[in-house]
C-alpha cells in the first residue's frame, strides 16, 4: 500500500495530504550534512540514515544525530507537510587545543677556571741586607 502511495505522490516531501487515521504517510527526510541517523524517540531505534523515507501513520517524534553536530528533534505529523529545505544540523565547536607550554632556552655557564697560586717562600727583605 505504501508503494502505491509513493508512486502517485505529489512533488512535495509529504507524500499524502490529510490522511485518514489508518493511512500511512511517507516523508522524505533530508539533512545538511548528509548521513545523519534518524532515531525514533518512542522506540529508541535507528530507522535510517539521511536522505531516507520514513513512514508514519500518526504524529511521531524523531531525533537526528551525527558525530560532532548538535542533535535535532523533528516531529512528523501526517496531516502536515515538511518544509522544502533540508533540516540543518549545527556543528559543535571544535575543542580548543591547549596552548603549547612556553619554552625557554637554558644557558649553562661554566664557572671561570680557578687560578691556583703557588705559595713561594721568600726571605724577608731585611734579611737580605748586609749589616757589616
Amino acid at each position: 500500500m505504501a508503494s502505491d502511495t509513493v508512486a502517485s505522490a505529489p512533488p512535495s516531501d509529504a507524500v499524502a495530504s490529510t490522511p485518514s487515521a489508518a493511512e500511512v504517510v511517507t516523508f522524505k527526510i533530508r539533512t545538511s550534512p548528509k548521513n545523519v541517523q534518524i532515531k525514533d524517540l518512542e522506540t529508541n531505534e535507528v530507522v535510517g540514515t539521511t536522505p531516507d523515507l520514513v513512514e508514519v501513520s500518526r504524529t511521531r517524534t524523531f531525533i537526528l544525530t551525527k558525530t560532532n553536530y548538535y542533535a535535532m528533534r523533528i516531529v512528523l505529523d501526517p496531516s502536515k507537510e515538511l518544509p522544502d529545505k533540508p533540516f540543518r544540523l549545527k556543528p559543535k565547536p571544535e575543542p580548543e587545543k591547549p596552548a603549547a607550554p612556553e619554552t625557554r632556552a637554558i644557558v649553562v655557564r661554566k664557572a671561570p677556571p680557578t687560578v691556583r697560586v703557588k705559595a713561594v717562600a721568600t726571605k724577608p727583605a731585611a734579611d737580605n741586607i748586609d749589616l757589616q
